[in-house]
């Protein structure tokens, strides 16, 4: 996990958005969308999670829009900074990634089955009984996707031999 040493508007805390720039940062790597960083506020000595929300490339430069998540301690940021180990244990970094794909593959399954349901009304007699908005199927895709994830740790934690 990368971290992006900034100071910290008032504007930007307001609206948790932020553009950087790659050669600015003087990063070692390119940094992929959907990516999780630590922020860290030298100014006010302040440490937050963040997302590359977008990638924009030109001749010169990369910039990135991070999106501002919750604010962490110092202990939590140098947690979330440590490289991965052959400890046999997940990193935070780690778990929040995890979390992460969990996550994206929700909002992923989630426009699919809407997508999918069509401009059905929610009276029409082409819908299966039960699978509108309030009927079981988001509890069934919640359960699924519960399980799903936590067997991803599972085998996250097996594959480091845990």
């Amino acid at each position: 996990m990368e971290q992006i040493v900034v100071p910290l508007s008032p504007f930007t805390r307001r609206s948790r958005s932020l553009a950087v720039s790659h050669v600015e940062q003087g990063l070692i790597r390119g940094l992929e969308p959907g990516e999780h960083v630590v922020l860290h506020d030298p100014v006010a000595d302040e440490h937050f999670s963040a997302v590359v929300a977008d990638v924009e490339f030109d001749l010169t430069d990369t910039s990135y829009r991070l999106e501002v998540g919750g604010r962490i301690t110092a202990a939590e940021a140098d947690e979330w900074l440590e490289p991965s180990g052959d400890s046999g244990h997940l990193t935070t970094g780690e778990i929040v990634a995890l979390l992460a794909g969990s996550r994206r593959s929700e909002r992923d399954i989630s426009t699919a089955l809407a997508e999918s349901a069509g401009p059905l009304s929610a009276g029409s007699s082409d819908r299966p009984a039960g699978s509108g908005p309030n009927g079981p199927c988001p509890q069934i895709l919640r359960t699924v996707l519960g399980r799903s994830a936590r067997f991803r740790v599972r085998c996250a934690r097996q594959s480091l031999g845990d």
